[in-house]
């Protein structure tokens, strides 16, 4: 008792000082009675003056004295401290438990943790601690070997307050390690030592005290029991450290509270038992403060934070893969700062990695061997897995073909060889293996069996599938490594699937195109090995860029239609044609223009300024508002890592030619260049498949991150910090150096820190650049451009522009001059020269040549690359120009008309220009354009706008004879164009926007209404016009039926003018304040709907009377407005639809007498907004579009309903067209066009053209549909087109017979379909 004490105080109580309330001199006295102090001694102390460094000495008296814990005891009675010793007690109790108890002390390596996860397992921990009300309540820590579960327990404990409170300071820690349940003298010894160490601190308690150690289990173990009943140690805790086998838990369990720690997740029967999993590893952070301990330093530079980023990224946070580094590094300081990537390259080289992996791969051998025989062999099998991959279990019944794989996996996770999360998005439990256990798993068997385990995993879902890879399951896993396990299997034979188009879509829609195009890029000399040189990998890879995004955003759409839409000379057009054999239902498509871009859209969390590529067309680098720099990916529709630093908003992002350095500023005027090349996760194939690939995060749906943090790098390359409050408003990387870079300010400042260089100038530099391999800064300020010598610090040229300010420049060079693009308010200019070398090393410019190319609209931003020069006016249009050529190939990309914030471009693989733009919506959007495709074909684009007016007027008659549609186009311009046939016939300008436009029965005629409210006829034959009358309001209506031409306006206006003899008849008083949105002929009678109240009224062309047969209001007493309306005319019978906001009302009016009579044939609250609706011809079914884009179709007749949904699409349905039959309905919603069959009739999937499109049995051709993955009897989806991103189809139309069909887009694009026979 007395040694321990001793040693407590010797070893704990550090600080003699701190006790407050002892008298000096009399200290001095005890210690000279007690002979602590020698006379001599005690005289020189007692002359002094205390001080620091003389309690120092009289401490290190204290502490060497034979009784110094008793003469402390004895000075703090005597003096007046009782108070001060009883805190000391305190805190010595506490010490005295922590020594008594054996609680393990934190590893040397060890740093405090404070990310959010760890502090919720500790907090969880301790309270889980505080809620052990019972005995028999125990708490299960456990979790991979090496990841903190000792420690955890350990942190829980070493809390004074809690210690004491909660436990009243007995813990008593035993290491189990090994020891199973059937070494009973193990287990005997480490009970009695447990029993001497709580006997040691009892004092007062009548008990029968062992004299020796029993030589019973039972025995033991009743003592103990009887031990803790004693009223001082009911709250006794009891720490079983690192338990392998469960059995030895039972025998300690003696009656007190336990908390255990295992690698094996230990079921307990007989007691409450909650359970705390601990699977996190060292962050990034905390892996980089263990680095900084084992090194001794206190800031990491550059070249060191890049290394051990490396080593982190390696081990994946590993905790002894850490600690190992941390070690090996620390005991070589020196030479790895020195040179840290030679260090580490010399280390590889004398170390190999497994040499060092050895003692922790026998530490997981013994704990692999605990496992049962056969799983142990099922467990080798993972093996074959990449680091970071999400594994659902789906893929383990394919792997082991047993009916027990969950019992396998619940083995394998209640050791913690393996863990599993619960993926909301996915509906199943998906499974992750660390990349230790795979290092390990790959050493335990050879490269011949691992070869064949990958052989058998490509079987099983081939057999699963019927042989065709084209038609395995989308499990979320096997497309995404399907070229991984193909490679290491080495079945290289298989890889021609990739040219099989059906596994191409089906790939596509499970990972998306990036996926694709990297497999394509990585295994190119597999796929094209085995097939004829005509195969081109260009079409590939152009196929999935242009269409890829659309296929796996939509799942409906077919890779066969989009392949038919490529040029008739690709591979990709002839594959699919041949395929198209198969009666699928495929269309023909043209276009009036022929498309030379495709894009996609990109929606990010946070609002941003700034953003450009990170070096490949599918990284993108986003400037936030709140500072951070984030690294999205396209392929894992997620942010990669997050770069902190700045404080303020991201105002330039800049990446050098390089790819590995980006340069930041923010609105706070500070400047940090960051590191990319240690930020990704990459490897390489090689085509023995050996060597190892790291497997890309977050590809899979829902990705879980198992092991490993959220990477956030704090770290910056270069920090320049802002002076005087200037700020940084323009900067730019060298060519050729990397490490080179310009900055201009506010204040007129120009600097090149890297080479000490400082300019200044009376204005802001507005841009610099550099120019002439890196020799030459060029810059702009006002109105003027400076060309700036970097070796001799001079000027060596100057150039005026006349006052007009420069926005940007850009570096050009064409061949054999230099040259600079210069970007001004309205127009940009291309200036090039000769440079001659002088020999005072100045340049000589001469010959200075200067084109100059006007704009429409003013520049807002504009980036370039590779000659392309790309610029976004104030009217958000984004316009592409060829300055090689002098030509603009791309006008207006932005058809979404959302504010542009910034641009950036890239060059693609196929030599396409990938082009950013960021808008104010956080919508990020990537436009693949062909510079070397024309925009327009056939038509002069001075003639013809792609822009149409915002109202969309569109109009189109169809000829029933020959089955050509004519169409008629409001332009932005005010042009009235007529097309056939995508062949512009004729058009004419006019004075004012044009509002409405119709077709005269003739097709010889249009009518057409302006904003003024005058109407006009058109004679396409004469090209001539003639103004027929004029309306009070802007017509809002304008329909040709019979020969009566009806009109109505915004403000109440209605007029019938009859074609025959110009007579006009007003119907409509204004002053009722009722606006027609729908009019339709009956005989001599007109019926009109009312936007307002939702009223149906009627007059008689006869008498002009008129009589209000239907209102919303004798209902309904809501104030509502109609949507739309539609009839449909049978016998004497015509049905009219109207739709009010979520209602729609079926009216049957029935011609009688002077005025019809209506009633309601049928009324329903859809529960969503209405928007359009359309009858069969029939009239026995309505088909009514909804705002949140679902289709409602209803049987009339037998009071059915079915709804028609397009996935992913939330989007207005814009159009409705049932065919002849009534059998088919197209639907043409937000940027799709669908059709759908209804039949519910068909027993098979082969159905007539006859049958199906025209309901004409005379016709003996067949046109075979084949019926897509749905039961018989339902409706589904037969062909499904999506047009280009920003573009929406606005009118929709199809012949008599069902077999062409013409659409018209938000831009004016007409398209033309018709199904492939």
């Amino acid at each position: 008792m007395y040694n321990l004490q001793k040693k407590i105080f010797l070893e704990n109580y550090k600080n003699l000082e701190e006790i407050s309330g002892l008298d000096f001199n009399s200290v001095l006295d005890v210690l000279f009675c007690k002979k602590i102090l020698e006379l001599n001694e005690y005289e020189a102390y007692f002359r002094q003056k205390p001080r620091q460094s003389m309690f120092q000495d009289i401490k290190s008296k204290l502490l060497g004295a034979e009784k110094g814990y008793e003469i402390f005891q004895m000075i703090c009675q005597q003096h007046g401290c009782f108070d001060d010793f009883t805190d000391y007690k305190i805190n010595t109790d506490y010490d005295d438990a922590i020594l008594r108890g054996k609680i393990i002390s934190l590893p040397n390596h060890y740093v405090p943790r404070t990310n959010l996860k760890w502090m919720q397992k500790l907090n969880k921990l301790k309270t889980a601690l505080k809620n052990m009300v019972s005995d028999r309540n125990k708490v299960i820590v456990h979790g991979m070997i090496g990841y903190g579960k000792s420690v955890l327990a350990a942190s829980s404990v070493r809390d004074r307050q809690f210690m004491l409170e909660e436990f009243g300071n007995n813990v008593h820690w035993i290491k189990v390690g090994k020891i199973t349940g059937d070494d009973t003298d193990k287990i005997l010894n480490l009970m009695y030592t447990l029993y001497d160490k709580i006997l040691i601190n009892t004092t007062g308690e009548m008990i029968r005290m062992l004299t020796e150690m029993p030589q019973s289990l039972d025995i033991m173990q009743n003592n103990l029991l009887a031990l803790l009943r004693i009223e001082s140690y009911r709250k006794t805790l009891l720490i079983l450290d690192d338990v392998y086998d469960a059995k030895v838990i039972r025998y300690f369990d003696v009656g007190c509270k336990m908390l255990i720690t295992s690698r094996e997740k230990i079921q307990w029967q007989g007691g409450s038992v909650q359970y705390i999993l601990v699977d996190d590893g060292f962050t990034l952070s905390e892996s980089l403060e263990i680095f900084k301990k084992s090194l001794n330093i206190e800031e990491i530079d550059e070249d060191v934070y890049n290394e051990l980023y490396g080593i982190y990224i390696d081990c994946m946070g590993d905790p002894i893969s850490i600690k190992h580094w941390a070690e090996r590094v620390g005991n070589k300081k020196d030479a790895f700062l020195a040179n840290p990537r030679a260090y580490l390259d010399n280390l590889y080289t004398m170390n190999p990695k497994d040499s060092w992996n050895k003692h922790r791969f026998a530490e997981l051998k013994s704990w692999y061997q605990t496992l049962d025989p056969q799983t142990g062999v099922k467990f080798l099998d993972l093996a074959i897995f990449l680091r970071e991959s999400n594994i659902p279990a789906g893929v383990f019944s394919k792997l082991w073909s047993s009916d027990n794989v969950l019992d396998i996996l619940e083995d394998l996770e209640a050791k913690n060889f393996i863990t599993s999360k619960y993926a909301r998005r996915c509906g199943t439990y998906i499974y992750g293996v660390h990349h230790v256990y795979l290092d390990f798993l790959r050493t335990q068997q050879t490269d011949h069996n691992i070869q064949n385990t990958h052989k058998k995993l490509i079987a099983a879902y081939k057999n699963s599938a019927g042989g065709d890879f084209a038609r395995m399951v989308n499990d979320n896993y096997i497309y995404h490594f399907f070229g991984h396990h193909l490679s290491h299997g080495k079945m290289f034979e298989e890889f021609k699937v990739y040219l099989n188009l059906y596994f191409l879509e089906a790939k596509i829609k499970a990972t998306g195109p990036t996926l694709v195009l990297e497999d394509i890029d990585t295994y190119k000399e597999l796929i094209f090995d085995y097939q004829d040189q005509s195969i081109h990998l260009q079409d590939l890879q152009c196929l999935v860029m242009m269409y890829g995004q659309t296929l796996h955003d939509h799942k409906q759409t077919s890779i066969i239609q989009y392949a038919l839409m490529m040029q008739k000379d690709s591979w990709v057009y002839k594959e699919a044609s041949r395929l198209a054999a198969d009666n699928r239902l495929y269309f023909d498509t043209e276009t009036f223009h022929k498309t030379n871009y495709f894009s996609y859209d990109f929606k990010l969390n946070d609002s941003f300024r700034v953003a450009c590529f990170a070096g490949h067309p599918s990284e993108i680098l986003v400037g936030t508002t709140k500072g951070n720099i984030e690294l999205w990916k396209l392929t894992h529709k997620d942010k990669q890592l997050t770069f902190k630093g700045h404080s303020a908003e991201i105002v330039i992002l800049v990446l050098n030619s390089q790819k590995n350095k980006v340069l930041s500023v923010c609105a706070d005027g500070y400047l940090k260049i960051w590191n990319l090349s240690t930020s990704r996760n990459s490897g390489n194939f090689e085509p023995n498949g050996n060597s190892f690939v790291n497997s890309p995060r977050r590809v899979q749906d829902g990705y879980q991150m198992f092991f490993g943090d959220e990477l956030t790098i704090n770290h910056c390359y270069l920090q320049l910090d802002p002076v005087d409050k200037d700020r940084i408003i323009t900067a730019a990387f060298a060519k050729n150096a990397s490490e080179l870079y310009v900055v201009g300010t506010e204040n007129g400042v120009l600097k090149i820190p890297h080479l000490n260089l400082e300019w200044k100038f009376d204005e802001a530099v507005k841009s610099a650049v550099f120019v002439m391999d890196d020799v030459h800064v060029a810059v702009s300020v006002a109105d003027c451009i400076y060309l700036v010598n970097v070796q001799t610090k001079v000027m060596d040229w100057t150039l005026s522009n006349a006052n007009d300010e420069i926005r940007r420049l850009y570096p050009f060079a064409t061949t054999n001059r230099a040259g600079l693009i210069s970007v001004h308010d309205s127009y940009y200019k291309q200036l090039t020269w000769k440079a001659t070398l002088m020999p005072d090393n100045t340049y000589n410019i001469a010959d200075l040549q200067q084109e100059q190319e006007f704009l429409r609209s003013p520049v807002k931003c504009s980036t370039m690359v590779n000659n392309m020069l790309i610029m976004n006016s104030i009217e958000n249009r984004i316009n592409i120009f060829n300055l090689s050529s002098n030509q603009q190939f791309v006008e207006t990309l932005n058809y979404r008309r959302m504010g542009v914030v910034c641009l950036d471009a890239t060059i693609s693989s196929v030599e396409m220009v990938v082009l950013l733009s960021g808008f104010e919506d956080q919508m990020l959007t990537l436009w693949h354009v062909n510079p070397k495709k024309s925009s327009v074909k056939g038509v002069d684009n001075n003639r013809r706008k792609s822009d149409v007016h915002k109202n969309e007027i569109f109009a189109t008659r169809w000829n029933p004879q020959m089955d050509i549609a004519l169409v008629a186009l409001a332009t932005k311009d005010n042009c009235l164009q007529i097309i056939s046939e995508h062949n512009l016939l004729t058009q004419i300008s006019v004075d004012h926007v044009i509002t409405k436009i119709t077709f005269h029965r003739s097709d010889d005629v249009v009518y057409y209404a302006l904003e003024t409210g005058s109407v006009f006829m058109f004679d396409i034959k004469q090209n001539k016009k003639r103004k027929l009358f004029k309306m009070n309001g802007t017509v809002e209506y304008l329909d040709f039926q019979m020969s009566y031409l009806l009109c109505a306006t915004d403000i109440g206006y209605f007029k019938i003018y009859n074609t025959i003899d110009g007579k006009i008849n007003e119907l409509l008083d204004p002053q009722r304040n009722m606006v027609v949105i729908q009019a339709f002929l009956m005989d001599q009678q007109v019926v009109a709907v009312m936007k307002r109240q939702t009223t149906v009224c009627c007059w008689n062309l006869s008498n002009m009377k008129m009589r209000s047969i239907f209102s919303h209001g004798d209902y309904n007493n809501s104030d509502t407005t109609t949507a739309c309306s539609n009839y449909c005319e049978n016998d004497r019978t015509t049905m009219i639809c109207v739709l009010s906001n979520t209602f729609f009302y079926v009216l049957e009016v029935v011609r009688i007498g002077l005025f019809p009579k209506a009633s309601i044939f049928k009324t329903h609250n859809q529960k969503d907004q209405l928007r359009c609706c359309q009858f069969s011809k029939d009239g026995n079914h309505l088909a009514i579009g909804s705002q949140t884009g679902k289709t409602y179709v209803w049987n009339l007749k037998e009071n059915s309903l079915i709804t028609l949904v397009l996935q992913p699409n939330a989007s207005p349905i814009e159009s409705l067209q049932f065919s002849q039959s009534c059998n088919l309905i197209l639907v043409s919603v937000s940027d799709q066009i669908a059709w759908w069959d209804l039949s519910n009739s068909r027993t098979n999937s082969i159905v007539s053209r006859s049958d199906q499109l025209i309901g004409d049995t005379t016709n003996n051709e067949e046109f075979q549909w084949e019926k897509i993955g749905t039961v018989d009897g339902t409706p589904h989806l037969l062909s499904l087109i999506k047009l280009q991103s920003h573009r929406s189809v606005k009118h929709f139309s199809a012949s008599r017979n069902f077999t062409k069909f013409l659409a018209i887009d938000n831009t004016g694009e007409i398209y033309k379909f018709s199904p492939r026979k």
